[in-house]
């Protein structure tokens, strides 16, 4: 079972003529299981005040058993988008 915690953004950049910014993605993830190895990707939900998503960021990971490691991606998006996210969420 995976466990991901500590969900944070960061804009990398300054709004570019088109209103994109470049925006960083963390999170921790660990693998609970005590004999398995795990490899995949985690998808976090950037969603409005109301629960609707706005965005959606796939962090890789490759996690040995009882690992943990923090995993981060970077993506493009609209300024304007990324100011509505209110939260960060694990979706599933």
């Amino acid at each position: 079972m995976l466990n991901v915690s500590d969900i944070a953004t960061k804009v990398l950049t300054e709004p570019d003529d088109d209103g994109d910014v470049n925006v960083a993605v963390k999170a921790t993830i660990m693998n609970d299981d005590e004999s398995e190895a795990v490899d995949g990707h985690v998808v976090i939900q950037g969603v409005d005040s109301d629960g609707f998503e706005v965005e959606t960021i796939y962090l890789q990971y490759s996690l040995a058993p009882r690992e943990s490691k923090i995993v981060s991606d970077r993506t493009n998006m609209k300024f304007e988008e990324f100011s509505r996210i209110a939260r960060l969420q694990v979706k599933g």
